[in-house]
């Protein structure tokens, strides 16, 4: 009789259970080179310190673009990952603003590559930019980045309800639910 009250949470957290998708090394600071200010050159370098790390925590090392359901242990817990990206987010929203106000002044020293595998599809999404890319290039390129940055913070969200519910479905409910809504506002 329990059961049949229960509510369905933990059925609907499952289904959420998607493989990871381990995003390419990215080397932005290297592409970006030379700036003429300091605060620039700071943002920059915490920028792509946030983005290493970030690479480490999905468990790009592996060499694997997919990590699958089963070897999900293999990467960090998706709370420590989430944390990473809350971090990324601001500098990559800022780099993007800047080439966005200005994308004639923007000038690669060196060729990038930004690469998402979706976990949904198993299919990497990839933007290569040689030296030679203009400004409007370099901001779609950093548009993809932003794109497959909210679409994994919002899979991440959805494993973590998965992990706040627990295999019995005896943990907390009512966070559960909450990280699923914020998954679907990302989402949205």
């Amino acid at each position: 009789m329990a059961s049949a009250t229960a509510p369905p949470l933990p059925i609907l957290c499952s289904i959420f259970h998607l493989p990871r998708g381990c995003p390419a090394p990215l080397n932005i600071a290297a592409a970006i080179g030379q700036l003429s200010d300091e605060y620039s050159i700071e943002r920059l370098s915490v920028l792509q310190e946030s983005r290493r790390t970030l690479e480490k925590l999905f468990g790009s090392a592996l060499k694997k673009s997919i990590l699958p359901r089963t070897e999900t242990h293999l990467a960090s817990p998706a709370p420590e990952v989430l944390a990473c990206m809350d971090s990324y987010w601001p500098s990559l929203s800022q780099l993007t603003l800047s080439v966005q106000a200005d994308p004639e002044a923007v000038r690669l020293c060196d060729s990038f590559t930004v690469e998402w595998p979706s976990p949904l599809t198993r299919v990497a999404i990839k933007v290569k930019l040689n030296k030679n890319a203009a400004g409007e290039q370099v901001r779609g390129a950093l548009y993809l980045e932003a794109s497959m940055l909210l679409a994994n913070r919002a899979l991440l969200l959805s494993e973590e309800a998965r992990l706040t519910v627990g295999p019995d479905g005896g943990g907390d409910a009512k966070r559960a639910a909450d990280l699923l809504k914020k998954a679907a506002g990302v989402f949205e």
